[in-house]
């Protein structure tokens, strides 16, 4: 189980709670950089304000960013999704969740996901995406609460400290300081 399971199983414990993946502020395959800054600009502030968000999301099947439309939100918004910790979001957070995987396993649940086929292309790309982003925002260490899910569906927790930031691609089975 990684952060999308994660969070839609806090969802179906607490249907009040909303989820929103931050692919939906990404710019396309080589756009993970904009989406944390795009989700402060289009959720964030609005909700500071007092307002309905309206997202303008990206349509991964037109390669496009969609037309606006308003989207409600609960009190409690889960944002998941590579870049929700990054440093144009911590400041809305209240708290900081990091999924964490060893490369072999999240190997294993990227090839058996529905979308594989259509990520594959796209991999090594976002990969370095993911590791740039880590690298320059400090995503783990600023977590409050490190989770990984063994093999055998126990979870364990731990708190992130800035000595431990590791970046965990899952390509090629390193794990490279960041």
């Amino acid at each position: 189980m990684g952060k999308t399971s994660l969070a839609l199983h806090l969802r179906r414990a607490d249907p009040t709670i909303t989820v929103l993946s931050l692919e939906t502020f990404y710019l396309g395959w080589e756009g993970l950089a904009a989406g944390p800054r795009r989700a402060v600009e289009q959720l964030v502030e609005p909700l500071g304000r007092g307002e309905v968000p309206v997202v303008e999301p990206w349509d991964w099947r037109h390669d496009r960013v969609s037309c606006p439309r308003r989207r409600p939100v609960g009190s409690l918004v889960v944002l998941e999704g590579c870049g929700a910790v990054a440093r144009p979001l911590r400041d809305a957070l209240d708290l900081a969740v990091w999924v964490d995987a060893d490369p072999a396993e999240r190997e294993r649940r990227l090839r058996d996901r529905d979308d594989w086929a259509v990520y594959a292309p796209h991999r090594d790309s976002f990969a370095r995406q993911e590791q740039e982003l880590a690298a320059t925002a400090g995503s783990r260490a600023a977590a409050d609460l490190v989770v990984t899910r063994s093999a055998d569906g126990t979870w364990s927790t731990t708190t992130a400290t800035d000595a431990d930031e590791w970046v965990r691609s899952g390509r090629d089975g390193d794990d490279g300081r960041a």
